[in-house]
């Protein structure tokens, strides 16, 4: 897997270094996504991150429609941030069972032992088919992400999981933001 093309699949010449300021969580919130806009518009912000399975993901998909000329990827999750909130898969429960909380029918919630427990009960294939629902939903209102990048898993948790993300990105054509958590 090559790492290392994102910077001139966003524009930038090769070997180019830039400095993108992302706002993080674009759709978590009502009050997140008017923060985002704020930033981008009368701040330092360049760019933000979707997340699709959010509760107010429909309106930050309003407001990019409303504005096409803001960069923003796609910020993958297969967890969720804390017990309070609350969010399902954009798949189908039916097609994804194995990335619901038995406790919840939610995505699993972000603490050690509920990340690990996703970590293990994850199948590839529907880890698949949640990222694809994910992708898709935005492709499919027309909007055009510029990068996918992935929510409260670093490096994915796993490297087939990381090498999945990083294949959806090369299919789709998208930057790839990584944060590889190796120790260093």
């Amino acid at each position: 897997m090559v790492y290392g093309r994102s910077s001139e699949l966003l524009g930038f010449a090769p070997g180019a270094r830039v400095l993108i300021v992302n706002c993080d969580d674009f759709g978590m919130h009502e009050a997140v996504n008017a923060g985002v806009i704020d930033s981008i518009e009368n701040g330092i912000a360049s760019s933000c991150s979707l997340m699709v399975p959010c509760p107010a993901a429909a309106d930050a998909i309003r407001l990019l429609r409303e504005r096409p000329h803001i960069p923003f990827g796609i910020h993958l999750a297969l967890i969720r941030d804390s017990p309070e909130y609350r969010w399902g898969p954009a798949a189908a429960k039916a097609d994804v069972p194995s990335l619901l909380d038995p406790d919840t029918e939610e995505l699993f919630v972000d603490t050690t032992a509920k990340r690990t427990a996703l970590l293990a009960a994850a199948k590839l294939n529907e880890v698949e088919r949640e990222l694809r629902a994910q992708i898709d939903a935005v492709l499919d209102v027309g909007l055009a992400p510029t990068h996918l990048d992935w929510h409260c898993l670093a490096d994915g948790g796993r490297a087939d999981i990381l090498d999945l993300t990083m294949a959806l990105a090369q299919e789709y054509g998208l930057a790839a933001r990584i944060w590889l958590d190796d120790g260093r």
